[in-house]
């Protein structure tokens, strides 16, 4: 066989091999098998073939290739049989040369020459020209005749092997294309670890030339901490063979230190008997270890402020209890939704992490800070030595919190409110100890901002008080188990009733009536608000369209109230269903109310008191809010606060902010009225002073709904005894 016929060959095994890697890695291993396994065959076939052609250069020109007996001359002695369609009696006495294409006269004379001295089967490619005008390649073996004199001449037909070396080729080509190509760098690594081949994509993986790569020694450009695990595979799967793929990292030319995977193949190595060969598809997966590393970082933290999640929390806690003492401390932030409202929420996430920062600095590295939710934090201290200093951190997160935050160019001052359970004394498990300390931040809520309280076995016994009502309140808004009181309000002038306030009643099954002060504030935390402004405002029209056109409803709506989307839409849908018209309708709403909502819901407000519905200022004078809410919106009444109303006659100060509401009310238009009035003396008072209307127990308590028509039908209502 040609020898560059056999190194055809050879390279199409290797580079067969190597074309695995144009398949994607998560498919290589199934291509690399299938090729290699190609690549294997093809390396065999060529080994039996060179071996064949040394068996024929130690034996006699024998077998059943034609034979044509030369004389000296190179002229063709008697041929008993054809030689490739070409009869006897047209080979016998022509000369040899004539058989073959013209430009191979002079490569054949000196094969004849060669073949005549030599002791051994001389053989070259020719081209044989057939009857009909065809070339066909054919292998000339050229011997001494030993019998006869002369030559004797052996024609083999090799064409169907130079198709298949042609073919080899081509594909040898195809593949050399690949493996240039390939965005994952093809290694083939001897028994000896020495390299056989690199592609050229060993640059864009690693940054060096392929021939640089391969003469360089793997282990100084694997990281020390994986070359003796990278070693270990390599020589096993030398030693037994098969498949395995292998994650390390690799030093980089300009990158430092990346990652890669490798998929290594076993495969025979060129020459049988030298042992196993590998050959490695290596792709550089550092982006993707990163993303894993991403991944797994935030299954246990938080992705604003990159504190421990509550995973990571519960697990580090569970180990401390374990080992010892520990104390846990629940951290809320005091007015955070009011910020968020207000600024936006860049502006909320930005006060996050800013606190974040600050928990950080006053904990140890020992210690643990975790965000376990919207503006709750926690923080572990293990040892109980380390809980011992609990209440110093809390007052020194409390201290830290007090410097000003500038947030999207606001001064914004950040309180939180702290609770503090102890190990093992408040729980020896890690779910009690955290439901101890939010109970203690419960009550240090309760009792104002910026405070921080122990845990107490009294505070359990408040919140689980706490969650039984809640749950009790939640069964009630989906069974309605409300109802409505009726408080009238009259002219001062002549103590007719002018208009009645709804007031929302827990109708509890036990307890009887409960006041809206006991219970609305746990139903605004728990997000109950709007069904029971629904409940409210559908049963209120519904019972003051019974009553005489004059008299008007005035519900109460807190701030949770008035975002629902297309307020104006519903309220007046509600109106329309009871047939109640919207003039008879006034909405009472706090200043602080006001001043904390957003545009959207003031503008639904505007809607509504375009379409005929009035609108009350509550509470004026009571906190903050009141003033700056008039300056945007306008009110049709203003009712001075109840606790004002108590000190009228006994404080100057408390006449002089009822006459100058009085006052104000009549500046911009508005009813002046007072709630919450309980004497005569009150009563007589409020009229010197300016105001209109009022309300309250000196005149009657809240009725039902079927008690009112009796108190329209009052002229003038008698003062209550």
């Amino acid at each position: 066989m040609p020898s560059r016929a056999l190194g055809a060959l050879t390279g199409l095994a290797v580079l067969i091999g190597l074309a695995a890697a144009s398949a994607p890695l998560a498919q290589a291993g199934r291509a690399a098998a299938l090729l290699l396994a190609a690549a294997t065959l093809i390396a065999w076939l060529g080994w039996r073939l060179h071996l064949r052609d040394r068996e024929l250069a130690r034996r006699d020109v024998t077998g059943p290739d034609p034979a044509l007996p030369l004389d000296p001359s190179g002229h063709i002695r008697d041929v008993a049989r054809p030689v490739f369609g070409i009869p006897p009696r047209q080979l016998t006495g022509r000369p040899l040369a004539s058989l073959f294409h013209p430009e191979e006269a002079p490569r054949l004379a000196a094969l004849l020459a060669a073949g005549s001295g030599a002791p051994g089967p001389t053989a070259a490619p020719f081209r044989l020209r057939l009857p009909d005008g065809s070339l066909r390649p054919v292998e000339v073996l050229v011997s001494a005749d030993q019998a006869g004199g002369g030559l004797l001449c052996r024609l083999r037909d090799v064409s169907a092997w130079q198709d298949a070396v042609t073919e080899a080729r081509a594909h040898a080509q195809t593949y050399a294309l690949i493996a240039a190509q390939a965005g994952d760098m093809i290694v083939r690594v001897r028994p000896d670890r020495t390299r056989a081949y690199v592609s050229p994509s060993a640059e864009a993986v690693l940054g060096y030339q392929a021939e640089t790569l391969r003469d360089m020694d793997f282990a100084e450009i694997t990281h020390p901490d994986d070359r003796d695990r990278v070693a270990t595979a390599f020589d096993t799967l030398v030693r037994h063979g098969g498949q395995t793929t292998c994650r390390f990292r690799m030093l980089h030319r300009n990158r430092g230190w990346i990652w890669v995977e490798s998929r290594w193949t076993a495969q025979e190595a060129e020459q049988p008997g030298q042992g196993r060969e590998v050959v490695a598809i290596v792709r550089d997966i550092s982006a993707r270890v990163a993303a894993e590393e991403r991944t797994a970082f935030l299954a246990r933290h938080d992705p604003l402020t990159g504190l421990a999640n509550r995973t990571l929390f519960a697990e580090r806690a569970e180990r401390a209890l374990v080992q010892g003492g520990a104390a846990v401390l629940c951290v809320d932030l005091d007015l955070f939704k009011s910020v968020n409202d207000s600024l936006g929420h860049a502006a909320g996430d930005a006060l996050l992490c800013q606190v974040a920062g600050r928990l950080s600095g006053c904990a140890r590295q020992t210690d643990t800070v975790a965000r376990l939710g919207g503006d709750e934090f926690a923080i572990l201290l293990p040892g109980a030595e380390r809980a011992a200093d609990a209440p110093g951190l809390a007052q020194r997160i409390l201290t830290a919190l007090t410097a000003p935050m500038v947030l999207d160019g606001h001064k914004v001052v950040a309180s939180a409110s702290l609770g503090i359970a102890l190990a093992p004394a408040d729980g020896v498990d890690y779910d009690t100890l955290l439901r101890r300390a939010d109970a203690a931040l419960y009550q240090a809520k309760a009792r104002g901002r910026g405070q921080w309280q122990l845990f107490e076995p009294a505070l359990e016994r408040r919140r689980l008080a706490r969650d039984r009502t809640l749950t009790a309140l939640r069964e009630a808004v989906a069974r309605d188990d409300f109802t409505l009181r009726y408080l009238p309000s009259l002219s001062l002038a002549n103590r007719k009733v002018t208009g009645v306030e709804a007031l929302l009643r827990w109708n509890h099954p036990e307890r009887g009536l409960i006041r809206p002060g006991q219970f609305l504030p746990l139903a605004e935390e728990a997000g109950l608000m709007a069904p029971l402004a629904t409940f409210t405002l559908a049963r209120a029209a519904a019972d003051a369209a019974l009553w005489p056109e004059g008299v008007g409803i005035a519900v109460n709506f807190s701030a949770a109230q008035l975002r629902p989307p297309d307020l104006a839409g519903r309220v007046l849908e509600a109106l329309d269903v009871a047939g109640l018209g919207p003039e008879r309708l006034e909405i009472e709403i706090t200043g602080p109310t006001l001043a904390a909502e957003d545009g959207g819901a003031l503008a639904e407000l505007h809607q509504l008191r375009a379409a005929g519905v009035r609108l009350a200022l509550d509470d004026f004078g009571a906190g903050h809010g009141g003033l700056g809410a008039l300056r945007h919106f306008t009110v049709d009444r203003i009712k001075l606060d109840r606790g004002l109303i108590s000190e009228l006659t006994t404080s100057r100060a408390a006449r002089e902010i009822a006459r100058a509401t009085a006052g104000l009310a009549r500046g911009l238009g508005a009813i002046a009225a007072a709630e919450g009035v309980e004497t005569a003396a009150q009563a007589e008072l409020l009229g010197e002073l300016g105001f209109v209307e009022a309300q309250g127990f000196l005149f009657s308590r809240p009725v039902p709904a079927e008690a009112v028509p009796a108190l329209l039908a009052a002229a003038p209502m008698a003062v209550a005894a």
